[in-house]
């Protein structure tokens, strides 16, 4: 009779050592991979940090462009490396997001809330810092449970700038099958500010689509761009079939938010306020309630209008 304590190794458990040796070196190579990000992020955001602009300096420093769209890449492959560790793949999006900012704080990179409109009153810095990450959002759309949907805002001056990464998975993998990012330009009105974004339901085929929208920054003036745009799913991510992009003037001189987007159905609508008519000027208003509504079909968006009783 073999002993308890006999350690001699039979072809069985020569095989199963095998196995657990090559899931060991398998999962410190994720480790290994997912860990090199934080570093990255940390040293694009140290990069950014020691150029400085004035607090109210609309055009971006040369310097600043290639640093920031680095640092949306950087985050964006984090948060898929983090998705992909076998380890994370049952973890719910709120978790998978402390993940990532638990990964941000150990390279030394905090992630905290914007700060409020107008800064603080009692600093007489007139400068404006590069480097922040304000937000991370990592969310399940509702009734879209292969889907995860990510979003990154970072720190432009007299705004920030958002952008949207849609995960599927794809066996035990989440793959990227839509980014909307902005990249490379020479003022803050090129940054996504303010932004928004919306998933309809899918139809009987699982065909949807998404609308995003955001207003312009911009270091002075109420008024600015309310952008917005419809997409379907293409073959590359960064590469999504665009079906409608639209802009109107927005007014932001009034409390948050200063526009609603809704979806419903194969509908979406977007609530703001905008420029008055003429007739209206003339009556002393500077403002009205603006409803923008579309139906989409297929790859078509249509604007609809209401018909207003007599």
């Amino acid at each position: 009779m073999k002993s308890r304590c006999d350690n001699t190794e039979t072809p069985q458990n020569h095989g199963l050592l095998s196995q657990l040796v090559v899931l060991l070196i398998a999962w410190l190579t994720l480790q290994t991979c997912a860990s090199a990000q934080p570093a990255a992020v940390a040293q694009t955001v140290k990069s950014l940090r020691v150029i400085k602009a004035d607090a109210f300096d609309n055009p971006l420093p040369a310097a600043v462009r290639p640093l920031l769209t680095q640092l949306k890449q950087q985050l964006r492959e984090l948060i898929s490396d983090t998705l992909n560790v076998p380890q994370a793949r049952r973890l719910t999006p709120s978790q998978v997001r402390a993940n990532v900012l638990t990964q941000l704080v150990s390279a030394g990179v905090r992630v905290p809330p914007p700060e409020p409109a107008g800064g603080d009153n009692n600093s007489f810095d007139t400068s404006y810092v590069y480097g922040n990450i304000h937000q991370i959002t990592v969310q399940r759309p509702a009734g879209h449970p292969d889907f995860i949907a990510v979003t990154t805002t970072i720190g432009v001056c007299c705004g920030q700038d958002t952008s949207l990464y849609l995960f599927k998975k794809l066996g035990a993998h989440w793959r990227l099958v839509l980014a909307q990012e902005t990249n490379n330009y020479k003022e803050v009105s090129g940054a996504q500010g303010r932004f928004e974004y919306a998933l309809s339901a899918p139809d009987e085929r699982g065909d949807f689509f998404v609308v995003t929208a955001n207003v312009n920054p911009w270091c002075t003036s109420n008024w600015q761009s309310l952008r917005y745009c419809v997409m379907h799913i293409g073959r590359i991510a960064d590469q999504p079939r665009t079906l409608l992009k639209r802009d109107a003037i927005i007014y932001l001189g009034i409390d948050p938010p200063v526009y609603r987007l809704k979806v419903a159905g194969p509908r979406f609508s977007l609530k703001f306020y905008g420029e008055a008519d003429r007739k209206a000027i003339e009556n002393g208003a500077t403002t009205r309630r603006m409803v923008l509504r579309y139906a989409v079909d297929g790859d078509r968006v249509k604007r609809v209008f209401r018909v207003r009783k007599k």
